[in-house]
């Protein structure tokens, strides 16, 4: 499962969508970057994708993580 996520000047990042499919998840992230820097007007935005494991609570650990945008790094 793949979490997408973006994060804004206070650095929280925010979980608003999920995708089973790792292309898709990428799309959404670029697609909200569109959204938030075009539509709702922020600055400072980051989106990216998280790699979630069914069952596991990530209080201690941290997921895999890229970000898409505005710099594309790699979950490898």
């Amino acid at each position: 499962m793949f979490a997408v996520w973006y994060t804004d000047k206070d650095s929280i990042q925010r979980i608003v969508g999920v995708s089973k499919n790792k292309s898709r998840a990428y799309k959404m992230a670029r697609d909200l970057y569109s959204i938030k820097t075009k539509i709702d007007k922020l600055e400072n935005v980051s989106t990216g994708v998280s790699q979630m494991v069914d069952g596991i609570l990530y209080t201690a650990s941290v997921p895999r993580s890229a970000q898409v945008t505005p710099l594309l790094t790699s979950m490898n």
